[in-house]
């Protein structure tokens, strides 16, 4: 198969940050080739996923519940194809007044 232009690849997050009481931010590494980002969260252990999609290389969340456990994963669309998922992340949300910031280490991705 012919490829035109450098190779569609997962995302990578880098970032997660609870900037104040109603933003958490997400920041992931661009990919030059994407066209947009999907990004599905959800309740850790939840059956459903909330999906969103983002034209740059960062999202706000702004609907959260404090002091839960959330579960994101992220992946490029490119033209008509898709990457796979990236590997699921888990970050915690503080209470409506803790902030917190959560790197993500490379090592933690496959």
């Amino acid at each position: 198969i012919f490829q035109y232009g450098p190779p569609c690849t997962i995302p990578t997050i880098q970032t997660i940050t609870q900037e104040n009481s109603q933003r958490i931010r997400m920041v992931w590494s661009e990919e030059i080739s994407t066209d947009t980002y999907e990004i599905d969260y959800r309740v850790a252990h939840s059956s459903e996923w909330t999906n969103h999609s983002s034209d740059t290389n960062e999202f706000i969340f702004t609907r959260w519940r404090p002091s839960t456990s959330y579960e994101i994963k992220i992946r490029s669309v490119c033209g008509t194809s898709t990457t796979d998922w990236s590997s699921v992340q888990t970050f915690q949300t503080g209470d409506s007044t803790a902030f917190r910031v959560q790197r993500c280490a490379p090592s933690t991705f496959k």
